[in-house]
């Protein structure tokens, strides 16, 4: 009787560790930067982006091992590019950047009142705001146990300065780090 109570408190312990006794990566963004210029034509928004994300594991005794994950860059709710994130272990307490180059999609399309806003929007205040998203699969893993999770990450209203030409190059305007937002599903 006393190995089934113990053996029933090991299997709680262990139930309510997999629910409750982790936290979820934290990402901050790093850096943002359009270095080509971005050109809006009647159809598109064509550009390359440099995305510098910060991502730590705040846990104790846990790695976080990711399996697969995209980054995709938007403006409003048009996807313009993503690129792929390479597997990658981050170990307890530990940090690393996450650092992806991105072009427009070929076929991207976007409205055109969207794209007459943007243009008059950088041609008045240089200012455009675009947004990150992460999608990422991941394992927590302890020497005992493990469990996988999927999380999106939204970096929102990211400003970025740009000069009033085609080829002027775009940064983003921050007065300190960019805190992103991270729901599992």
């Amino acid at each position: 009787m006393m190995l089934i109570l113990i053996m029933s408190m090991i299997m709680f312990s262990i139930v309510i560790w997999m629910l409750f006794g982790k936290e979820k990566p934290q990402f901050q963004i790093m850096s943002l930067q359009v270095p080509t210029g971005l050109m809006i034509t009647s159809t598109s928004m064509l550009g390359n982006w440099q995305v510098n994300v910060s991502m730590k594991n705040p846990n104790n005794e846990l790695d976080i091992k990711v399996n697969q994950g995209k980054v995709g860059i938007f403006y409003e709710t048009n996807l313009l590019a993503e690129n792929i994130i390479d597997p990658f272990n981050l170990g307890e307490k530990r940090s690393t950047f996450l650092f992806s180059n991105l072009t427009t999609l070929p076929g991207t399309f976007l409205e055109n009142g969207i794209l007459l806003e943007a243009n008059g929007s950088r041609n008045d205040s240089g200012v455009l705001k675009f947004a990150v998203q992460i999608n990422m699969g991941y394992e927590y893993s302890s020497k005992t146990e493990s469990k996988r999770e999927r999380i999106r990450v939204y970096c929102n209203d990211l400003k970025v300065q740009f000069g009033h030409g085609s080829k002027d190059k775009g940064e983003l305007i921050k007065d300190e780090s960019v805190d992103c937002i991270g729901t599992t599903i």
